[in-house]
């Protein structure tokens, strides 16, 4: 799963639909500052979907992303 904010304001607790239930592990944050001591470093999460729809699937987690960044989630196999 892609989240991508393109506004110049942080999103915070944003409730956002996805595929499947359980565990969604972040594995990339563009806002992390070990790509550049420049970037903000703001605090985006694994995240917990819970059994409610949202954006026509099933499942939904609430996500937090920096300005103009790009978090990148995925569940393990």
């Amino acid at each position: 799963v892609v989240v991508v904010n393109l506004d110049s304001s942080p999103l915070e607790d944003r409730r956002i639909g996805l595929p499947s239930g359980g565990l969604w592990r972040l594995r990339f944050n563009s806002d992390a500052s070990v790509y550049s001591s420049l970037f903000g470093d703001f605090d985006s999460f694994d995240l917990e979907a819970f059994e409610e729809g949202e954006d026509g699937l099933d499942w939904h987690a609430n996500v937090s992303v920096a300005p103009y960044s790009v978090l990148i989630y995925s569940q393990d196999a």
